[in-house]
């Protein structure tokens, strides 16, 4: 039986720099930026069931609490949070980036998060039952899902190692624009855990 299932979808956005001098005069130019972006959507189901024995026990409540998420994606459209507010919504993450052009190719890094998914983001059920013996005792728990964490979720998907996480896409340039845009896919199944992870990816220059 499935235990747990949730799907994250979140949006942000990523924007890179560098003066344009040093682009000009430097031969491998150093651009800095950031990745920003929030949880836009959670969907979540359990079966707490498929795990404990519920032979002594009768069911009376059974209610499932999602984690809280803003369902737009508040980096391009800021409802008047500001930066700092942002930061503090739960689903919320900000990386700062280092990049490189390189030979037709941009090397990005992912520097350690300014901000992270806080611990208000997490599923919970709460499960209230009554003994179907004895004295009948209502009994009740919260089971609390702990999600992971923005940095694992980005690294994993691009397939960045823990130690430098970096990531190279192809700059393709047509008409004076030049742009970035990749699709990432990745699928992983430890012990009785399957995860999938999807990234659309997309810059130009300005």
């Amino acid at each position: 039986k499935t235990y747990m299932r949730y799907k994250i979808t979140y949006e942000g956005k990523i924007s890179l720099f560098a003066q344009k001098n040093k682009l000009k005069n430097d031969g491998i130019p150093k651009l800095s930026g950031y990745i920003e972006g929030n949880s836009t959507k959670m969907e979540f189901t359990d079966d707490v069931w498929a795990v404990e024995n519920k032979s002594e026990w009768d069911e009376v409540k059974y209610q499932r609490i999602p984690a809280p998420i803003i369902p737009l994606n508040v980096s391009e459209k800021d409802p008047g949070f500001g930066a700092a507010a942002r930061a503090g919504i739960p689903g919320a993450f900000y990386f700062p980036l280092e990049a490189q052009m390189v030979q037709e190719k941009m090397v990005i890094k992912l520097m350690p998060a300014l901000a992270e998914f806080s611990p208000l983001f997490v599923n919970r059920t709460l499960v209230v039952a009554r003994a179907k013996t004895g004295a009948k005792n209502l009994a009740g728990s919260v089971f609390n899902y702990p999600l992971t964490t923005a940095r694992f979720i980005l690294t994993r998907t691009m397939r960045m190692p823990d130690a430098s996480p970096t990531v190279t896409l192809d700059i393709i340039t047509k008409n004076g624009t030049s742009t970035l845009e990749k699709e990432f896919t990745r699928s992983e199944a430890p012990g009785e855990t399957k995860v999938d992870f999807y990234l659309k990816l997309k810059m130009s220059t300005d």
